[in-house]
């Protein structure tokens, strides 16, 4: 499932302290050193939506910790086999829990020159969006890239160009590429991708939680 949460109103000083005094120690040192605010919103926000995905689908009411890959990739020391991915934009933050290896990745559209766009897109991507005249294609091949490259566990530091990927015949919403299964969620202003090794997702499988539904969860999680 996908736990989204969209920034449509301000984190108000009490929401603020509720969401870093109940982080447990490792999580706070790891916020802490975070330079901006709203990455540290960010982070603590996904963590809760991660504790709050594993209460509902597993019935796990505990303090986690992560450990991580050689490429950095986190996952959870006390449940190996629980796939999850967390990802933050300017316009959301979302985690996605699934069995087995998923990546994921929310991109808002925003200003971006040639030189990024000719870093990230392959040639017929490229072409296609020129063709189009639709800049918001630059976000979309963006994030399924993203979302493609955290499902491996590698980043970028899989040795794989970024621009010799090419998702150009991504016209559905959920497809087979690269012997793994995406699924593309389209808003307004940002593309959400995930990449799993066997699940396709579908529009329910969509958890929208407000600012209300994160109060609520960083009181579930306090009852341990």
């Amino acid at each position: 499932m996908i736990y989204l949460y969209q920034k449509n109103s301000k984190i108000s000083a009490s929401i603020y302290d509720s969401l870093m005094n109940n982080l447990p120690e490792w999580k706070k040192d790891k916020i802490n050193k975070l330079v901006f605010e709203h990455s540290r919103i960010d982070s603590a926000i996904g963590y809760y939506l991660l504790r709050y995905a594993l209460i509902k689908e597993y019935g796990i009411n505990k303090d986690i910790s992560f450990s991580y890959g050689c490429y950095g990739k986190p996952q959870i020391s006390e449940y190996p086999e629980i796939g999850f991915n967390i990802s933050h934009c300017n316009e959301a933050v979302v985690c996605v829990l699934n069995y087995g290896a998923v990546g994921i990745d929310i991109q808002d559209f925003v200003e971006c020159d040639y030189k990024f766009r000719k870093r990230v897109l392959h040639n017929d991507e490229y072409s296609l969006l020129l063709k189009n005249q639709n800049e918001s294609l630059v976000f979309l091949y963006w994030s399924l890239k993203e979302a493609y490259l955290k499902n491996l566990g590698t980043g970028f530091c899989s040795g794989i160009p970024i621009n010799t990927l090419n998702f150009c015949n991504a016209i559905s919403d959920s497809f087979f590429q690269y012997d793994k299964c995406f699924t593309v969620y389209s808003y307004e202003h940002m593309y959400l991708s995930v990449c799993s090794d066997y699940t396709f997702f579908t529009q329910e499988s969509i958890n929208d939680i407000d600012i209300h539904g994160i109060e609520n969860i960083i009181n579930i999680c306090g009852k341990e």
